[in-house]
């Protein structure tokens, strides 16, 4: 798995596959992932809020859904230090509407 702190943040399919990548890392393991923290660390340095752009703010570009789809990871991993498992759904969802691969 890449290091989450080499990631370029302007790349949101990579910071989303990144994120899809650790939820199946702490999801098949069975336990809590120590690094959660410091995941969380990095992405709310780089600007990333929990919870971002819910309700319609999320809606009407790709950079607002990527920042709502991030603010759910991080929500998640704040309060069950793990992201839930309908994420890479959401993700694919998204790659769909706006043509990414």
């Amino acid at each position: 798995m890449k290091q989450l702190g080499t990631l370029q943040y302007t790349d949101s399919v990579g910071l989303l596959d990144w994120l899809i990548e650790f939820q199946d890392f702490t999801s098949s393991n069975g336990f809590h992932f120590p690094a959660f923290g410091k995941a969380v660390e990095i992405l709310e340095r780089k600007g990333f809020q929990a919870n971002a752009n819910i309700g319609d703010a999320h809606a009407g570009s790709a950079g607002n859904e990527v920042k709502y789809l991030v603010g759910q990871a991080l929500a998640n991993l704040k309060s069950n230090q793990r992201i839930f498992v309908g994420f890479p759904q959401m993700v694919r969802a998204w790659k769909k509407k706006y043509g990414k691969k």
